[in-house]
């Protein structure tokens, strides 16, 4: 069979010339050895070690019901064949295929299919085998619905051939494939013209030979112009209307060449380029007959004849030779298709690659839309009864169709010289497409996350156990580990779930794919607000790695129960490293061309977070990079961290004061995914984690376990009440204060610690005393221990009528031993000291008596009046006594003992007119914690009692902690906790 034909590309037409046409059809059986053999080939799948034997989905070859040669025609002439498969396929000479991976359960896509192709052709090459017929291979792919068609608007002008200029379309439309080809063996064709576009200045026709011997066609012509000589031409462009000039005033003309193509000069090899112009000479001209010598035809028409007749059994030889005559009759008209839709075999023995649209049960329809493209569309009925309808090119076989519809072959109709008219009708454009049936929505089941282990301590190893798995004997429980990866489960959708046998290509291509999203939402969205002030408009993802998958959550799905796996069928997807600061929503579509269904949407379960990173091969903890407590914990350093005491104000006391960096989100999660999902959110301290302050002595000889004593427990506090974190206290023998500061964009949470004294009690009921400790009992404790400074609070905190209970205090600090007695060493003289003194007041008689003691009184006030607990208590006092400035008494009896507190700090009245006597022994304000004043306090005036005041200090610091060390542990949930090295207070 033997068939001349111009091979058609986007920008070239490529000069053939071929040896032997011939097709090696002389073979008894089902399929083409040539196509057996690329298949067997094609099955083989992956390294020779390692290779998976594939399976073949062939579409079965065409039923015909045709028991003579004239039926077989009729049944697959170029009407109802179009492009010559159903010829093909029926002989043997084409089949569809497909490769179908048993182990995963799908189709090979588009890219592996053809991988898998290319490989086989080219250990044939290798082989030598099928050398002759392998230049007879051509390949078609087929392409998704929508996709072999690019959508351009009317608004775009075309070229001066009326297409549209655009780029090489070989990728775009390689990646629109189906996973999916059609291999034929086919005639081999050879070249019968050649083409060309030239612009060429009227007046000024040169260097084309002469003659020229070519038919020429201008844009606006509708049929070609024999040109026998230069003058031909050159009259041919001088007639040219102004709609086929281009910007230089330069004629555009499509020449069809007959003679040889020596004197082109291989500018054929080009055709389309033309200076800055684009045009393609093929398809311009008419389409032309073909024909060749007898004996060629002859020859592969009996080739031919050999195949027909091993598929067609007749029942005679004369009814044999009587059909073959009618046959050898219209083999020239029943090859023309090869003319029209085949493309040339190469002469270098590449294989020959097409593209494909699908066959068309009904005739094509053109229609404009309403933004004035022209939609091509070829209805196709699939197999679960819906209407669809795909896009085919609008090439030059489809020109009546198009005409047809008011569309024109060339740009712009003729108009008047000079004169700019719009197009009497619009030029080809490209189709877009359309579905006629909604896309049944996908399903999507969520497994939860995978991988999720705890881990116990026994001894010094680290256990790992599964969830369920029973815990083991004797061992410590330190916290969950949770997998980095979340297993969704995607049942194959209806219109996919195909039957792996054969099966009509076009049913396939109801279902183009799905298309999966994740939406991201803020676990916390308020206190991300109220952290950076305003939420920064960031993509979730803010940087692309390479990182790989997450192998140890892709080995534990071969361990899941079968019920988790309920359905066949299915495809699961691993979503990996996914912050725990963002809720995520996974999202699937099915699609089929442009239309999308209804999408389904399900909650991923919430993301890994983790405080310590634990390798489960190695048993090794770790930290995430770039951590804050970085060699500060007992993850990665060892030993103790020394703390010391700071003086807190307003009043003066001793505190432990410890900076915690706070953990950030990045901080919380594992070093990969803190590397994915960077940003300002990342830097938001981790509202889930909460700070545990402990006491915590080692464990003593025969104890199994350290002595742990709670303190206080950190958390986040409600954004709307204005702080970040607020304190549960535990302990009711320690105060802690809790702010959080910023430095550098580097937040911290500054603590202070502070031991309560001993407690003071009144009989006279509770007192609103802030920044003091109320025990149950209503006693008083004060941070660090009770000072001047804490007794001069409390007496503002009584206010001016409440002598009797300020002396009330002031008796039980020697009753619960607050301070210290004196030693008579004079160690402590330099301390102030508390005491219960009684004033002595007899009823003045006389005006001057009355003058006297309101003087005295009144003097006294002033003299203490720069002392601030001093005033405190004389005004106390002077409260009491106001009446005697009224000369009135205000004492039930004339000589009356009037009992105040008192203190050394202060100066006593005119002992002749108000006699002081004190009724309790000093007690020296020496607070239980002191701070460095009140150990500088204690050496200034006796710089030999300064060992002695390190010896005390020291041992107060040792009252305070005994054998205990302040311990910072950063909890979230049921992770496995971080905890800083202890603090010891020197």
């Amino acid at each position: 069979m033997t068939a001349y034909f111009v091979q058609k590309t986007e920008k070239a037409v490529k000069q053939v010339e071929l040896a032997s046409p011939e097709v090696a059809l002389d073979y008894d059986r089902c399929l083409h050895p040539l196509l057996e053999s690329i298949i067997v080939r094609m099955r083989r799948y992956g390294a020779a070690d390692k290779e998976v034997l594939l399976d073949a989905d062939r579409r079965p070859p065409p039923v015909l019901k045709a028991k003579t040669a004239d039926e077989f025609r009729a049944a697959t002439d170029d009407k109802l064949d179009p492009f010559g498969w159903l010829m093909l396929d029926r002989l043997g000479l084409g089949v569809t295929l497909r490769l179908f991976d048993p182990l995963s359960d799908t189709y090979l896509d588009h890219r592996g299919l053809r991988a898998q192709f290319t490989k086989a052709v080219n250990e044939l090459r290798h082989e030598e085998t099928h050398a002759d017929a392998l230049r007879h291979l051509t390949v078609d792919w087929l392409l998704r619905p929508g996709q072999l068609l690019r959508v351009e608007p009317f608004a775009a002008r075309p070229g001066a051939d009326g297409f549209p200029n655009y780029e090489d379309e070989g990728p775009w439309l390689q990646d629109a494939s189906l996973s999916m080809l059609h291999i034929s063996v086919r005639p081999r064709i050879k070249k019968r013209y050649a083409y060309r576009v030239k612009a060429f200045v009227p007046g000024a026709v040169t260097g084309v030979g002469d003659p020229v011997q070519c038919d020429a066609m201008r844009p606006e012509d509708s049929a070609a112009t024999p040109i026998a000589s230069t003058a031909d031409l050159d009259k041919l462009v001088k007639d040219s209307s102004w709609q086929s000039r281009t910007a230089k005033g330069e004629c555009i003309v499509f020449m069809r060449y007959t003679n040889t193509l020596s004197g082109l000069d291989g500018e054929d090899l080009a055709p389309g380029v033309c200076g800055d112009e684009a045009g393609d000479a093929f398809g311009r001209f008419p389409v032309a007959g073909w024909g060749a010598d007898d004996d060629e035809v002859d020859g592969q028409f009996k080739r031919f004849w050999l195949l027909l007749s091993n598929s067609i059994k007749f029942e005679d030889d004369v009814e044999k030779a009587k059909q073959e005559k009618a046959f050898a009759t219209a083999w020239l008209n029943y090859n023309q298709r090869f003319f029209e839709h085949s493309s040339a075999a190469p002469s270098d023995g590449q294989v020959t690659y097409a593209y494909a649209a699908t066959e068309s049960t009904q005739p094509v329809l053109v229609a404009p839309d309403v933004y004035g493209r022209a939609t091509v569309t070829l209805p196709e009925a699939d197999g679960y009864a819906h209407q669809f309808a795909y896009v085919v090119r609008p090439q030059w076989r489809y020109r009546a169709v198009l005409e047809t519809a008011g569309y024109a072959v060339q740009a712009q109709q003729a108009s008047p010289a000079g004169v700019a008219v719009a197009a009497v009708s619009p030029p080809y454009v490209i189709g877009t497409v359309a579905r006629t049936a909604p896309v049944v929505p996908p399903a999507l089941i969520s497994l939860g996350r995978i991988g999720d282990r705890v881990w116990w301590k026994q001894g010094k190893d680290l256990i790992e156990v599964r969830r369920g798995e029973d815990e083991p004997p004797g061992a410590l429980r330190l916290g969950s580990d949770a997998g980095l990866s979340a297993a969704l489960l995607l049942p194959h959708h209806p219109e996919r779930r195909l039957a792996r046998a054969n099966v009509p290509a076009q049913r396939n291509l109801s279902h183009a794919g799905e298309l999966y999203t994740q939406v991201s939402m803020l676990v916390d969205p308020g206190w991300c607000e109220a952290i950076l002030g305003k939420v920064p408009a960031e993509p979730p993802v803010r940087v692309q790695a390479n990182v790989g998958d997450d192998q140890a959550s892709a080995e534990e799905l071969d361990t899941l129960a079968d019920p988790l796996l309920p359905f066949e069928r299915t495809r699961l997807r691993l979503v990996s490293f996914q912050p725990h600061w963002y809720r995520n929503v996974a999202v699937v579509a099915a699609a089929s061309g442009t239309e999308v269904s209804v999408p389904a949407v399900g909650y991923l379960p919430q993301a890994a977070s983790r405080l310590v990173l634990i390798d489960r091969k190695t048993k090794t903890q770790s930290l995430v990079k770039d951590h804050p407590w970085r060699g500060r914990t007992v993850v990665d350093a060892s030993g103790e961290t020394d703390v010391g005491l700071e003086t807190l104000d307003p009043t003066p006391h001793a505190a432990i004061t410890l900076a915690i960096p706070l953990l950030r989100y990045r901080d919380t999660t594992d070093d990969i995914t803190a590397s994915l999902w960077e940003g300002d959110i990342a830097t938001v301290p981790d509202p889930g984690v909460s700070y545990q302050i402990d006491l915590i002595a080692p464990a003593r000889p025969g104890e199994p376990r350290e002595s742990v004593t709670p303190i206080a427990r950190i958390v986040r506090e409600e954004v709307s009440k204005g702080d970040f974190f607020r304190i549960l206290p535990i302990s009711r023998d320690w105060q802690l204060t809790c702010e959080m500061t910023v430095a550098d964009a580097d937040r911290a949470l500054k603590v202070t610690l502070s031991p309560l004294g001993r407690p003071l009690r009144s009989t006279f009921g509770n007192v609103d005393f802030p920044g003091v400790e109320h025990d149950a009992d209503g006693a008083l404790r004060a941070p660090g221990g009770w000072s001047i400074a804490w007794l001069s609070r409390l007496l503002e905190a009584l206010g001016g009528d409440a002598l009797e209970t300020a002396v009330d205090y002031w008796r039980d600090i020697e009753h619960d031993g607050v301070g210290v007695a004196d030693d008579e060493t004079g160690f402590y003289e330099a301390l102030p000291a508390a005491s219960v003194a009684a004033m002595k007041l007899t009823r003045p008689t006389t005006p001057q008596e009355w003058t006297r003691l309101k003087d005295t009184l009144a003097h006294w006030q002033l003299v203490n009046g720069d002392d601030a607990p001093g005033i405190r208590i004389a005004n106390l006092v002077l409260q009491k006594l106001a009446r005697v400035f009224d000369d009135e008494w205000p004492l039930p009896q004339d000589d009356f003992l009037l009992e105040i507190p008192w203190l050394t700090t202060m100066d006593a009245p005119d002992p002749v007119v108000v006699p002081l006597t004190m009724l309790t022994a000093p007690r020296f304000l020496l607070p239980e914690l002191m701070t460095r004043e009140d150990f500088e306090t204690l050496t200034r005036d006796a710089p030999d009692m300064l060992a002695r005041a390190e010896q005390l200090w020291k041992t107060q610091k040792q009252h305070a902690m005994g054998a205990h060390r302040v311990v910072v542990t950063a909890q979230r949930g049921d992770a496995v906790p971080l905890r800083m090295l202890p603090l010891q207070l020197v």
